[in-house]
């Protein structure tokens, strides 16, 4: 009998260190230029953003953190006291790039532009989706790419103001496992690619010079397409991990 219920208090222990186990994700990944939006509020309500600094001081929380495999991971729960950013119904933990010192200095279509990542998706909730890279503009998204039950898509917006809907190209069929994609922006066109998979590829600057206006920067993580409460499963979320993740300019 003592014997059980030492094996019982062992098995509850390695629970609680599995579940407690938080470590900045800066010990592995350079996050000086960016900020991370969490799906809890602030103290005003909105969804609580960390600024570059504060990560770089070592925040880590059960939203974001370094696993004990080393892999930057991003936790969005989908039921309970949450957030979302003003123009969505979806909550997230997701990075956003700031170029500069502010989020008012980003880039253009001009130049060469790259978001480089490897990524796990080891859980969805009830919807299936979630968006683990983005090309955002200070309007819409220009580029969204979706992890939807096992496959990746490119979604590319055809215009500036929206209109016209999206282009949506299947890249690959990764599953739970390990994939490599690209982001990149060069000149005015768009490629979108898995390692191994598929391409896809538009001119938006050529198509829609009113992209000229617009100024643009890179988003990644957890962005999980589920409203707050619809999928009432205990434990229900998003959760993407990273194995690397680079932005070049």
């Amino acid at each position: 009998m003592k014997k059980l219920i030492l094996l019982c208090l062992l098995s509850m222990a390695s629970v609680q260190a599995a579940t407690t186990y938080i470590s900045p994700a800066t010990g592995n990944f350079d996050l000086r230029q960016w900020k991370i939006t969490l799906p809890i509020a602030d103290s005003s309500g909105d969804a609580a953003e960390i600024s570059p600094d504060e990560i770089m001081a070592g925040y880590a929380s059960k939203y974001f953190y370094l696993d004990d495999k080393g892999k930057m991971t991003f936790w969005t729960p989908v039921n309970g006291k949450l957030a979302t950013t003003p123009n969505s119904s979806y909550p997230r933990s997701e990075l956003r790039e700031i170029i500069g010192d502010n989020s008012r200095d980003d880039w253009n279509w001009e130049g060469h532009h790259t978001l480089q990542a490897c990524v796990w998706v080891s859980q969805v909730s009830m919807s299936k989706k979630v968006i683990i890279g983005q090309i955002h503009s200070y309007g819409v998204p220009l580029v969204k790419l979706q992890w939807y039950n096992g496959d990746v898509y490119a979604q590319i917006k055809r215009q500036e103001n929206g209109e016209n809907g999206e282009i949506k190209t299947k890249l690959a069929s990764p599953g739970a496992n390990k994939f490599c994609y690209t982001i990149d922006s060069n000149a005015g066109v768009v490629n979108v690619s898995v390692a191994g998979g598929g391409t896809a590829t538009y001119d938006y600057v050529g198509t829609d010079p009113n992209w000229k206006l617009q100024k643009f920067y890179f988003k990644a993580g957890s962005y999980c397409q589920e409203k707050i409460g619809a999928d009432t499963t205990p434990g229900a979320g998003c959760k993407v991990r990273f194995g690397s993740m680079v932005s070049t300019h």
